[in-house]
């Protein structure tokens, strides 16, 4: 094998040319589906896999990935890590609490840890809580 085709296996992967979504293949076949970053409303690590819950897909999307993989990409985008196995869209949070946010009508839980991360991050108009 000569060196250009040796570099080119060893690179880390280009930037992808999709920004605006991830194509996620459904179980047991060979289809992958295109899923907008804005349409994902919260991701919620269960064992070795994720599910990928939408506001335009009734089932969540359950990959084997380790949720850190995923997170990367999502940063940038508007998510964040509220705890060590949720990642929400901050633009679709309808409610927050000290102990969780309510996303498409459900309550996620958040860590104490990170709450005033995430406080920080959403624009509220009453600090008493602080």
């Amino acid at each position: 094998m000569n060196n250009k085709s040796q570099n080119s296996q060893n690179s880390k992967p280009s930037k992808p040319l999709v920004t605006d979504g991830v194509f996620i293949r459904l179980t047991g076949t060979e289809v992958c589906r295109k899923v907008f970053f804005k349409d994902i409303l919260y991701i919620i690590r269960s064992g070795d896999y994720i599910d990928i819950h939408t506001a335009t897909f009734e089932k969540p999307f359950r990959i084997k990935n380790a949720i850190c993989t995923l997170e990367e990409r999502l940063v940038e985008r508007g998510f964040m890590k509220i705890h060590r196995s949720h990642i929400v869209n901050l633009w679709k949070v309808e409610e927050i609490s000290k102990d969780f946010i309510t996303i498409g009508g459900k309550h996620i839980s958040i860590s104490p840890a990170l709450f005033a991360e995430i406080w920080e991050k959403l624009i509220v108009l009453d600090n008493k809580w602080r």
